[in-house]
C-alpha cells in the first residue's frame, strides 16, 4: 500500500488496525455500505506545514498477528515523503530441545542459551570449546547468510532456521541423519555451524519447517538409540525442472533423520531403524490437497492440508496416529501418510475422517505419543496416550483414545484456541447439569 495524506487505503478483506507512534497524523477509520473497512490519514492540523516530523506507521493484521511498520516523514520543504517500509515483524518463536532452547525475534534474529554437547547452539563453537551458555547469545546472521529467519524449531539436540527467502539452515546432532545435509553421519556426525541444506538441491523453496524426537541416548560402547527426524513443506522445485501447470503450485512434504517405524512417511522403516541423511519425499495420497502445516512427534509426524484435513504416519504403539482401533493393544504403525479417524467403528474402521466429524483442522501439534489438533471452530481435539493425562480431559480412559476427544470437555469451560475469552457451558442452578452448547 502507498499510504500519503488525505488519501485511503482499502484493506482488501483483511481485519486490520493501524496506529501511529508520533501524532503529526490522524487515522480515521472507516466502512462502506458492504462492510469494507478503509483508513484515511490527514494532518493533525489544518496547515500541512505544521505537521512537521516522522511518525512509525504499524498496520496489524488482527486474526493473525502479522504486523508491518513503515516511517512516514513529513518535512516543510518537500511537504511529504513517500512511507518506507523499516522492517516487517517476524512472529516471535519459542523452542527448546532437551537441554537447549532457541528464541526467535521479531526482527528475524536467532538467539540459543542451553548445552552445546552436540553443537545445537548453532555458535560455530565446539562442545570443548563452549559447553554451556547460560545467559542467551544471538546466531550471527553472518551464518544465515545474512537472511533474516521467519520460523525455528527444535529436536532433542538438533535445530532448523527458515529464512524468509525459503533457504532452510540445520545444525547440531547428525548421529540419525537429522541435519539433512547428505553428509556421512560417521564423518560428521554434528555440526555446530549452521548448515544451508537447500542450497543447489531440488527439494524447493521451503515453506514450514518441524523437528522432534529425543536426544541420542547412548545404550552401550559404540552403539546409540537413534532418534530425531524432521519434516519440510516445500514448493516450487528450483526452476520447476520437470513440472508445469498446477504441479509447479503443489506442496511436497520431505523428510529426513531418524525414519524408524516409517516417521519419514516414504514407505521405508516398517522392518527396523532407517536413516535418511538427505530430505526424501513423504509419499502423500494422490487425493491430499496441498499441506500447509505439520508437526513431529518423536516417531510420528501429523500434517493438515489446505481444505481442513489431516493425516499421520509413523509409530502408532498409543495410537498417536489417531486411525482407529482398540487402545489396549498396540496399534499399527503406518510407514505412509494416511487420513486421521474422526469417528470409527467397533472393528477400528473409518466411519468418517476428522474434517467429516468435527469440521476444518486449521494446526497441529504432536507430542511424545499422543497429537494434537485444533479447528476452525476454536475447539482442540486430542488423541493418542492418555496416561498422564496428556489428552486433556477427564473423562477420557487412561488407555487414551484412537480417534480424537475433545480437550476439556469435562469441565465448565471449554478450550477455545485462538480466542481472547472462553465459551462456557450453561449452568442450572437448581441441578448443576449443563445445558445449551458452547
Amino acid at each position: 500500500n502507498v499510504f500519503g495524506l488525505d488519501s485511503h487505503f482499502v484493506t482488501d478483506g483483511l481485519n486490520l488496525t493501524v496506529t501511529v507512534s508520533y501524532p503529526i497524523v490522524d487515522v480515521v477509520e472507516q466502512k462502506d455500505a458492504d462492510g469494507k473497512q478503509s483508513f484515511l490519514l490527514r494532518p493533525l492540523v489544518a496547515e500541512y506545514d505544521a505537521a512537521v516530523g516522522t511518525t512509525v506507521i504499524t498496520v496489524t493484521e488482527t486474526n493473525t498477528g502479522a504486523t508491518a511498520h513503515f516511517t512516514l516523514v513529513i518535512d516543510p520543504e518537500e511537504l511529504v515523503n513517500a512511507p518506507m517500509e523499516v522492517y516487517t515483524f517476524t512472529q516471535p518463536m519459542l523452542v527448546m530441545g532437551d537441554d537447549f532452547a532457541l528464541a526467535l525475534r521479531g526482527d528475524g534474529t536467532v538467539w540459543t542459551w542451553g548445552s552445546n554437547e552436540r553443537g545445537q547452539l548453532g555458535l560455530w563453537k565446539t562442545p570443548e570449546e563452549l559447553p554451556v551458555v547460560r545467559a542467551a547469545r544471538k546466531i550471527e546472521a553472518d551464518f544465515f547468510g545474512g537472511r533474516k529467519i521467519v520460523q525455528i524449531s527444535a529436536g532433542g539436540a538438533f535445530a532448523l532456521a527458515l529464512c524468509e527467502d525459503g533457504h532452510l539452515f540445520t545444525w547440531g546432532e547428525n548421529r540419525g541423519g537429522q541435519l539433512g545435509a547428505g553428509m556421512s553421519t560417521n564423518d560428521f556426525d554434528m555440526m555446530s555451524l549452521p548448515t544451508d541444506i537447500t542450497s543447489g538441491n531440488m527439494i524447493g523453496n521451503v515453506v514450514e519447517v518441524a523437528a522432534g524426537g529425543q536426544a541420542v541416548a547412548k545404550q552401550g560402547e559404540g552403539t546409540y538409540d537413534l532418534q530425531g527426524h524432521a519434516s519440510a513443506i516445500t514448493i516450487s522445485p528450483t526452476g520447476g525442472a520437470g513440472l508445469q501447470g498446477e504441479d509447479l503450485f503443489k506442496t511436497r512434504v520431505y523428510g529426513w533423520g531418524v525414519g524408524t517405524y516409517g516417521a519419514l512417511g516414504n514407505g521405508e522403516g516398517s522392518d527396523g531403524a532407517v536413516v535418511e541423511n538427505a530430505p526424501v519425499m513423504a509419499k502423500m495420497p494422490d487425493t491430499a490437497e496441498n499441506v500447509v502445516k505439520l508437526s513431529v512427534g518423536y516417531h510420528h509426524t501429523a500434517a493438515v492440508t489446505e481444505d481442513g484435513t489431516a493425516y499421520a504416519w509413523g509409530y502408532n504403539s498409543t495410537h498417536q496416529l489417531g486411525q482407529g482401533g482398540n487402545v489396549q493393544v498396540n496399534g499399527i504403525s503406518s510407514t505412509l501418510p494416511k487420513e486421521v479417524y474422526g469417528t470409527a467403528n467397533e472393528s477400528g474402521g473409518m466411519l468418517q475422517n476428522i474434517k467429516e466429524a468435527y469440521g476444518d483442522v486449521v494446526g497441529v501439534s504432536a507430542g511424545s505419543v499422543f497429537t494434537i489438533y485444533w479447528f476452525a471452530d476454536g475447539r482442540v481435539r486430542a488423541v493418542g496416550n492418555n496416561s498422564s493425562g496428556s489428552l486433556g480431559g477427564i473423562d477420557v480412559s487412561s488407555w487414551g483414545s484412537s480417534v480424537p476427544v475433545l480437550t476439556g470437555a469435562s469441565y465448565s469451560e471449554n478450550l477455545v484456541f485462538n480466542k481472547v475469552w472462553v465459551y462456557t457451558w450453561d449452568i442450572d442452578e437448581q441441578t448443576g447439569d449443563k445445558t445449551g452448547d458452547v
